[in-house]
C-alpha cells in the first residue's frame, strides 16, 4: 500500500508512513504507553496474559490483547468443545440434528426448512411480508378484521378471510336480486298477466307482434313511450320509488366508512339516521345520514372517487351543498381520514347532540 506522507512516532521517535492524520504512534504498543500517561481510561489489561493494551471507542467489548489470547480464552467453554458440531432438538418435530455452531449462533432451531416454515406459521410474518419480488417492504402494517393476523397496511383482510368474504357478498347480492326481482313479486305478476290476456284477446298482442309492425310505426310507439316516461318521472312518488328499488338492487350498502360512522353515532347517542340505502330522498338525491328535525345531512366520502368523477372535491361539495340548500338542509362532510376519528366528529357535531 502506498502512503502519501510520513510521520515521526511520539513515543519511540521512529519515522513511519501514516494513513490517518490523527494517528500519532507507529503501533498499538506505543499507543498504550502514551495512553497510560494521558488517557488511562482507554487502557485495559488482557484477561489471559495481563498485559496492558490500548482499545479504540468501537472496540468496547474487546478483552484480549491479541488473537492468540482470544483463542486461548475460549478453551473450556461450550463453543470450544462443540466447535465442529452442535446438537439441537427441532422445535417443531422434536428430532435431534447436528449443525455447525455458526448456524446455531445465527438462530437455527429446526432440523429443516420445512419445519422452520411450519414452526413460524401464524406466529409472525415471513421476511418478505408475503410480497412479490421487486416490491419494497412497507414500514406500516395492519391487522385483519376477521382473524386479527398481521397483514399489509393498505389491506383489510388476509387471503383466507378474503375468499370467505367474497362468498358471503355473492350470497347477499343473489338474495338481494331475488328479493327485488319484479318478475317474482305476486302483485306485478298478476298485473302483467291480466294486461297480456286483454291485449291478446283484442288481437294487439301475438308472437310476431313487433315484427309485423313497420319501422315508422315502431318509432311513433317509442316516442310515445318516451314522453310518457318523462311525465311519469316528474311525479315525485314514482321517481322516489324507482330510485329506492334501484339502490337496493344494485349497490352493496352500507359501505365500510358508513358502518364505522354508524357505530360512532350509536355509541355516543348522536341523532343521525342512516338513509344511504334509499330510505330518504331529497329531490331524487340520496344523502348518507340525516337528522330530519334539525334538517342536517351528512356525507361520508372517499376523496379518490370524487376527484375521479368531478375533478376536485370542492366542486362536488359545492354541487351537493347547493342542491340540499334548496330544501332547507345543511350538509356536513367527512372524508376517509376523518370518519374514524371520534374526537373530531364529536367536536364537529356537538351542537346537534
Amino acid at each position: 500500500m502506498v502512503y502519501a506522507m510520513e510521520k515521526e512516532c511520539k513515543v519511540c521517535y521512529k519515522v513511519f508512513p501514516f494513513k490517518w492524520k490523527w494517528n500519532p504512534c507507529c503501533s498499538r504498543e506505543c499507543l498504550t504507553q502514551r495512553a497510560l500517561k494521558d488517557k488511562p481510561e482507554r487502557v485495559r489489561y488482557c484477561v489471559m496474559c495481563q498485559t496492558p493494551f490500548y482499545f479504540f471507542p468501537y472496540q468496547k467489548k474487546m478483552n484480549c490483547c491479541s488473537w492468540k489470547c482470544a483463542h486461548d480464552s475460549l478453551k473450556g467453554t461450550i463453543n470450544y468443545k462443540n466447535r465442529k458440531k452442535v446438537v439441537i432438538s427441532c422445535e417443531y418435530c422434536q428430532k435431534q440434528k447436528e449443525i455447525p455452531p455458526c448456524r446455531y449462533n445465527r438462530g437455527q432451531r429446526c432440523c429443516s426448512q420445512k419445519c422452520s416454515f411450519l414452526n413460524r406459521k401464524g406466529k409472525f410474518i415471513p421476511w418478505n411480508r408475503g410480497m412479490r419480488k421487486g416490491v419494497k417492504t412497507p414500514s406500516k402494517f395492519n391487522n385483519c378484521i376477521i382473524c386479527k393476523n398481521q397483514i399489509l397496511y393498505q389491506r383489510k383482510y388476509c387471503k383466507d378471510c378474503l375468499i370467505l368474504r367474497r362468498k358471503d357478498i355473492f350470497k347477499e347480492s343473489s338474495l338481494r336480486m331475488k328479493y327485488n326481482n319484479p318478475m317474482k313479486k305476486e302483485d306485478i305478476c298478476i298485473k302483467q298477466s291480466g294486461t297480456r290476456k286483454r291485449l291478446f284477446e283484442e288481437g294487439k298482442l301475438n308472437r310476431y307482434f313487433m315484427r309485423n309492425i313497420p319501422i315508422e310505426q315502431k318509432k311513433e310507439l317509442a316516442e310515445k313511450h318516451r314522453l310518457m316516461m318523462i311525465e311519469q318521472w316528474k311525479k315525485p312518488s314514482f321517481r322516489d320509488k324507482v330510485i329506492t328499488n334501484w339502490l337496493k338492487a344494485t349497490q352493496n350498502q352500507p359501505s365500510s366508512y358508513e358502518k364505522n360512522f354508524m357505530k360512532i353515532c350509536e355509541d355516543n347517542n348522536l341523532p343521525f339516521k342512516y338513509v344511504g340505502n334509499g330510505a330518504f330522498l331529497l329531490g331524487g338525491k340520496n344523502p348518507d345520514f340525516v337528522n330530519e328535525e334539525k334538517k342536517v345531512c351528512i356525507e361520508v366520502y372517499a376523496s379518490f372517487m370524487k376527484i375521479k368523477e368531478f375533478g376536485t372535491i370542492e366542486n362536488w361539495k359545492k354541487i351537493r351543498e347547493d342542491y340540499f340548500k334548496k330544501y332547507g338542509f345543511v350538509t356536513i362532510f367527512f372524508n376517509e381520514k376523518e370518519y374514524n376519528d371520534t374526537n373530531y366528529i364529536l367536536e364537529k357535531l356537538a351542537i346537534f347532540k
